[in-house]
């Protein structure tokens, strides 16, 4: 064999082993890159789910109508990558089919008592539906118009729920004869009220039961401040009269 011969025969054996090796390299990026995105898909999935669960109770169906088609999609997204669903990904899947079933069953799952721990994990359940409608319109898998009609929703969905927390505290409060904090929680509920552009016409009938309910606490509290006075007063003039009685008992005895 000449030497070219040769020289050829390297140069096709050092390609061909090149060729080897990046495809090699190909193989593993894809297939970390798969991964990666399977990870992505199954968590974002997860966080969806529960956050869907978490805020049933105040979020309105054409939300959970958005979530349940950003599951599929997502679902969709696993099912081309070639990816076996896990457990999670199958359970979102399959709550997202029952939304779609039956929403009014959603509502029965979500969280009915307004305590603060409930307040807070339902606030940083709306907070996470936003960011998906925000990337959903990024994606352009949901039109601006419709992300912006969502957003709304959800920003309604969380003024209903302060309402719901600082009147139920301010009740809790007037209840207790407290009527200092029940004026402190209906105020700070009508100072977030009053700061919106526009409200929907359960949050502009709350704003009015407000300046009810405030009317009230002050009423309230002005009786009871009265009422301490009288009492204050009342005490003092007992106390003078016994202080009255104990120098006539001593004068009668300087007397006798």
């Amino acid at each position: 064999m000449s030497t070219t011969s040769l020289v050829i025969l390297a140069s096709l054996v050092a390609v061909s082993a090149l060729a080897a090796l990046w495809l090699i390299q190909y193989r593993q990026h894809k297939a970390i890159e798969r991964a990666r995105k399977s990870v992505i898909y199954t968590d974002a999935m997860r966080e969806l789910h529960q956050a869907v669960e978490q805020a049933a109770c105040l979020i309105d169906n054409k939300v959970v109508e958005f979530c349940a088609q950003q599951l599929i999609t997502l679902s969709g997204k696993l099912n081309q990558l070639g990816v076996s669903q896990n457990k999670v990904a199958a359970q979102a899947l399959q709550a997202a089919q029952q939304w779609n079933d039956n929403p009014a069953l959603l509502k029965q799952k979500g969280q009915t008592e307004v305590s603060e721990s409930n307040v807070t994990a339902m606030r940083a359940a709306m907070k996470v539906l936003m960011r998906h409608v925000r990337e959903a319109a990024t994606r352009r898998e949901c039109s601006v118009p419709a992300a912006n009609l969502l957003i709304r929703a959800l920003r309604s969905s969380n003024l209903r729920l302060s309402s719901q927390f600082y009147i139920q505290k301010g009740d809790a409060a007037a209840k207790l004869s407290n009527h200092r904090l029940a004026l402190m929680h209906y105020r700070k509920l009508k100072g977030i009220l009053v700061k919106q552009k526009s409200l929907p016409e359960e949050l502009q009938n709350t704003l009015k039961q407000l300046d009810d309910l405030i009317q009230q606490a002050q009423n309230e509290q002005k009786q009871q401040t009265d009422n301490n006075a009288d009492k204050r007063l009342e005490a003092e003039f007992d106390k003078m009269e016994e202080q009255d009685q104990d120098w006539e008992k001593k004068k009668q005895m300087y007397d006798d």
